[in-house]
C-alpha cells in the first residue's frame, strides 16, 4: 500500500477517534458522570493488565466457539483477511501505537463513559449498557452485520466486557482504556508479523 493511502488511513482513524474523545472528554470535564472516574494508580494499571489477559482468553474462547460453526468460521476468516489484515498491514509500529491508544481512550470514554451514562438517564442501566455496546459493535463493522454476524457478536462481547470492567469492577475508566489500547495494539502487531 502506498504512503499516501497509509497517511489517509492514519488521519481518518485519528480524526474519528479524536472526535469521539473530544465529545467524551467534554462530557467528563463538565462532570456529568456521578459514577465514573478517570485516574491512574498502580492498582489500576495492574487491573488493566489483568483485564487484558482476560480479554485475550475471552477472544480465544469466542473464536473457538464461532469457528465451531462453518458459517462463523467463514465469517471470521473473510473478515480477518479482507478487513482487518489489510488495515493492520498498512501501518507501521508508531502509527499502530498511536491508533491503538487513540481508540482505547476515545472508545472507552465515549461508549463506556458518555453514551452509557447519557442513556442511563432515560433507561435502566442494563438497557443503557446493552444499547451502547450494540452501537459499539455496529460501528466496528460499518454496518456489515449480516455479512459478519459472528464478528458482531465478538465485538458486542468485548464491549460488554469493558462495561463490566468499568461500571461494576472498578468504577474507573482507566483499566478499560489500558486493556483496550493494548489489545488493539497486539492485534495490529500480530497482523503486521503475518505479512
Amino acid at each position: 500500500m502506498d504512503e499516501k493511502i497509509k497517511s489517509r488511513i492514519l488521519l481518518f482513524a485519528l480524526i474519528s477517534e479524536g472526535t469521539l474523545a473530544g465529545l467524551a472528554l467534554g462530557w467528563y470535564y463538565l462532570s456529568v458522570s456521578k459514577t465514573l472516574t478517570l485516574f491512574i494508580t498502580t492498582n489500576d494499571v495492574i487491573f488493566g493488565l489483568i483485564a487484558l489477559t482476560l480479554l485475550i482468553v475471552i477472544n480465544g474462547a469466542l473464536y473457538i466457539f464461532a469457528s465451531s460453526y462453518q458459517a462463523g468460521k467463514n465469517q471470521l476468516k473473510i473478515f480477518s483477511d479482507t478487513v482487518v489484515a489489510p488495515l493492520c498491514r498498512s501501518l507501521n509500529l508508531p502509527s499502530a501505537a498511536l491508533i491503538s491508544l487513540a481508540a482505547g481512550i476515545a472508545e472507552e470514554l465515549f461508549f463506556r463513559g458518555f453514551l452509557t451514562d447519557f442513556l442511563s438517564q432515560y433507561l435502566s442501566l442494563s438497557l443503557a449498557i446493552f444499547i451502547a455496546n450494540l452501537l459499539f459493535a455496529y460501528l466496528h463493522l460499518i454496518g456489515a452485520i449480516k455479512r459478519f454476524f459472528a464478528v458482531f457478536l465478538i465485538y458486542l462481547s468485548f464491549g460488554l466486557f469493558f462495561s463490566i470492567l468499568t461500571l461494576f469492577a472498578s468504577g474507573n475508566l482507566f483499566p478499560a482504556i489500558l486493556s483496550h489500547a493494548l489489545y488493539d495494539f497486539l492485534v495490529i502487531v500480530y497482523f503486521l508479523k503475518r505479512k
